[in-house]
């Protein structure tokens, strides 16, 4: 949205076999504004859905008061209730005016689109009550017949591998559009789609969740959860009049268990009470237990000198999968964060920690050593903490942490602070929350794969955003038996030397340059 009032972009990605986000473009403001020292970061104002500009936008001109909950304002899982155009309602409302007064256009609208959780005009015109193609026959729905796909990895060791698929090499050449479906609003539909007894399940930012035909693309319902859905979903036995449910998160970290095959609400639990958690990977499904991955975007805010960086800690949780119940929830960093280091910035921002080793794909079950195993993300602030770029297995009915292997050790990154790895950020006026020596980013954002040997044994393998490709034992606490680079590393040529690297944790060395050895 810009500054002179034209629609968000009605951008609509489209799913057939395959998912294909559409992107949009807008016309940017010449100027960002600045008010009281903040402003938005240039390179997201052509980017009105960009959910870095609405947190440091919330940050810098809301979080005061309603994080606070002053005078009784309401948090922000409260305002999430509320639909974007109902926050945008409230701060151009007589009550609010003067509190909003300062915002930019566009900053009103990237905040509306991020507590409301979903693109402006989405809520509405998503709901498949307003499609013309409905599908009128509805056959019986049996989700556990013929060659489907449920789920992120097909299977609980998140393999990926079909052994039915019912088609063959020579078929590809062959393959031409069937149909098409428009997300009506949408801007992104990260969500992989699964196809069980003959439907599609598919979601989008929307919040909307989506039960099509698959031979037809026809829909069967939506469902509209209280934000945007990322996550891949799974289906599962239900019991009764729900025979069978559909399990997904969104990215206000809500997790649901909706009717397969009418689209009705079942339960819904909130994973984590942090303001900017979220669920992005799929929930994994077996055994009667849902396992789900806790991620965030507290890095995208973390930069303003204003936010309190950072106590966000990634998790994973397991509920019952018929009634939502808790069995048992666990963080990948074990210390709770706490005032750290000079305890405030010279502007009297708290500064917090541990935090970060969010889990943004999806857990891996390995029911022969009663384990899930999950891969995370780069920590917030430094010390990165043991947990950040990671492997870690739970025990699978206790969530007790049985082990850690940790491929990097010193990365430390939040968004919009400058570094080696963000070149293009300025280094004046930059913000105390942000680490020192700034980190590559490099996330586990793949699941882990957790394959059977031929020669016996396992192997838990999965790929990092630097390019490396890692394969660990399970048996022995995670121990890396062996990395490839599969492309251009993010450090320098000596990375893209490696051809074998077997990198480890030492207490005397931190990060890359612990590996800068290759194997023979």
């Amino acid at each position: 949205m810009t500054s002179t009032m034209q629609d968000l972009c009605r951008a609509a990605a489209a799913v057939g076999l395959l998912i294909a986000p559409a992107a949009a473009s807008v016309q940017a403001p010449a100027e960002p504004s600045r008010n009281a020292g903040y402003s938005v970061p240039p390179g997201d104002m052509a980017h009105p859905q960009n959910t870095n500009a609405g947190i440091h936008a919330f940050t810098g001109f809301c979080a005061s008061c309603h994080d606070a909950r002053t005078d009784g304002a309401p948090d922000r899982y409260e305002l999430n209730r509320l639909t974007p155009e109902q926050v945008l309602a409230t701060m151009t409302s007589a009550s609010h005016a003067k509190y909003a007064a300062p915002l930019t256009e566009f900053e009103k609208r990237v905040i509306a689109v991020y507590v409301g959780g979903r693109p402006l005009g989405s809520s509405d015109t998503g709901d498949a009550a307003a499609m013309p193609n409905r599908c009128e026959r509805r056959p019986a729905f049996e989700p556990f017949t013929g060659s489907n796909w449920n789920g992120w990895g097909l299977d609980t060791g998140n393999s990926r591998f079909q052994e039915n698929p019912g088609l063959a090499v020579e078929d590809i050449p062959k393959l031409t559009l069937k149909w098409a479906f428009g997300f009506p609003m949408a801007n992104s539909a990260y969500g992989q789609p699964i196809m069980a007894g003959g439907r599609v399940f598919v979601s989008a930012d929307t919040g909307f969740v989506y039960s099509l035909d698959a031979a037809s693309g026809c829909v069967y319902w939506s469902f509209r959860a209280n934000a945007g859905v990322r996550s891949t979903p799974v289906i599962g036995q239900g019991a009764g009049a729900d025979r069978y449910l559909l399990y997904f998160g969104d990215v206000r970290a809500n997790v649901y268990a909706v009717n397969a095959e009418t689209g009705a609400l079942v339960w819904t639990v909130r994973a984590d009470t942090h303001p900017l958690a979220r669920i992005t990977g799929a929930t994994t499904l077996t055994g009667g237990r849902l396992y789900v991955p806790i991620s965030s975007l507290e890095e995208s805010g973390a930069g303003n000198p204003k936010y309190p960086c950072c106590t966000f800690r990634g998790g994973l949780a397991s509920y019952e999968a018929q009634t939502g119940k808790l069995f048992w929830k666990s963080y990948t960093i074990t210390e709770a964060p706490m005032l750290r280091g000079r305890g405030t910035t010279s502007r009297g921002v708290n500064l917090y920690g541990p935090a970060g080793a969010a889990v943004w794909s999806a857990p891996t079950v390995d029911l022969a050593r009663g384990r899930v195993y999950v891969a995370t993300g780069n920590g917030y602030v430094e010390p990165t903490p043991q947990g950040s770029d990671s492997i870690i297995a739970f025990d699978l009915d206790s969530g007790r942490r049985l082990w850690v292997s940790q491929v990097r050790a010193d990365d430390a990154y939040v968004r919009d602070c400058p570094g080696r790895y963000r070149p293009n950020v300025p280094t004046t006026n930059k913000s105390e929350t942000c680490p020192e020596e700034l980190g590559p980013d490099v996330d586990f954002g793949n699941a882990p794969i957790l394959r059977a040997l031929s020669g016996g044994g396992s192997i838990i393998a999965l790929g990092q955003k630097g390019g490396i490709v890692w394969g660990l034992d399970p048996d022995r606490d995670g121990e890396v038996v062996w990395s490839r680079l599969a492309g251009h590393g993010i450090d320098d040529a000596a990375d893209r030397s490696c051809g074998d690297r077997r990198p480890t944790r030492a207490a005397s060395i931190r990060g890359s340059r612990a590996r800068r050895r290759c194997s023979a």
